[in-house]
């Protein structure tokens, strides 16, 4: 496996595994992502309990396959067919102008944005780096950097509440502003960042190769 396909696998496992814990944590929750689903206006309302549980279970199943090494492609395209239908559907209910509130991670107050499209287009670029990406071998530093998509989970998992630190929610439907163009411009620098880290990680560990290379022999 290719470094960065190693840390597009932490990412997604992260991200897909709280996604779908947090939706049926409680039946509470799970109910609130039905209710959620309902208010979209793309599903008939007699159809959001299914797609639902094909949501959820899907998630659970995408991270299980990322983290089995024999399954590890299959899951990056689970993932990238599920995170590109979850982007179509956002941006569409963007586009509309509703009001729908962001159950991607359990309760949240926040509706649906612009934000949320680009995060969701954003996972599926990673998927898709995953199946596209190098050879399927592992090593030690090779961990280090699925530990490092681990890491890089977070602020993708609470988007909404760093949002909510910095500005008030923009109303749906709102064009995007100053603002929305640097939220995504910060994203693209914590992409840059992950690929120069892990460039980082490559070059130590071809410097630690070469020095054992060039050791004298006893």
């Amino acid at each position: 496996m290719t470094y960065p396909a190693a840390a597009c696998q932490g990412l997604l496992i992260a991200v897909l595994a709280v996604s779908a814990a947090s939706k049926v944590r409680r039946r509470a929750d799970f109910r609130d992502f039905v209710a959620s689903l309902r208010r979209t206006g793309l599903l008939q309302p007699s159809a959001a309990r299914v797609v639902a549980l094909v949501v959820v279970s899907t998630e659970g199943s995408a991270a299980l396959l990322l983290l089995l090494p024999g399954t590890r492609r299959f899951g990056f395209v689970v993932a990238g067919l599920l995170l590109a239908v979850l982007t179509a559907g956002v941006a569409v209910i963007v586009r509309r102008g509703k009001r729908v509130t962001c159950r991607c991670f359990g309760a949240s107050g926040a509706p649906l944005q612009i934000r949320h499209v680009v995060r969701n287009a954003s996972l599926t670029g990673a998927a898709v780096v995953g199946v596209i990406a190098g050879a399927p071998t592992f090593n030690a530093v090779a961990v280090v950097v699925v530990l490092i998509g681990v890491v890089c989970a977070a602020p993708v998992i609470f988007l909404d509440d760093l949002t909510e630190l910095f500005r008030p929610p923009i109303p749906p439907g709102a064009p995007m502003t100053v603002l929305n163009l640097v939220l995504v411009l910060v994203g693209l620098l914590v992409a840059l960042n992950l690929v120069f880290t892990v460039g980082l990680v490559r070059r130590i560990r071809d410097h630690i190769n070469s020095l054992r290379d060039s050791a004298p022999q006893p």
